[in-house]
């Protein structure tokens, strides 16, 4: 089992350790492209299949397209907030087809459709 979070952890107590408590990146990356560059070198290494599980910052579709080769089961935390979107209808033939279908907001539970 994998874990993956970003989050910094403080130490006010550590005199020595004031510049090392987080993992340093440059500026041209971000927390996305670093975790799926780290999980990406360690499912080389593993003899089995792992889970990994990520905390909500990594809930997004950026971080899922960057790991989506990778073979390792994932599981992720989805903010409150976020809207996940259906497949969309069928092309009615007028117009641009459709990208989205419906919209499901996690957090407004009175517009849940029902499950089938």
């Amino acid at each position: 089992m994998l874990a993956g979070d970003h989050t910094g952890w403080p130490r006010p107590e550590a005199k020595r350790l004031r510049e090392r408590t987080h993992e340093r990146m440059t500026s041209w990356e971000s927390p996305i492209h670093q975790a799926a560059f780290q999980l990406r070198q360690v499912c080389q290494t593993l003899a089995h299949r792992p889970l990994s599980l990520w905390d909500s910052e990594y809930g997004c579709a950026s971080f899922v397209l960057k790991i989506a080769d990778i073979k390792a089961d994932k599981l992720m935390r989805l903010r409150s907030n976020r809207n996940l979107w259906g497949a969309p209808p069928p092309d009615s033939g007028r117009g641009q087809p459709r990208v989205h279908g419906e919209c499901f907001k996690l957090n407004a539970p009175t517009i849940w459709h029902t499950i089938d």
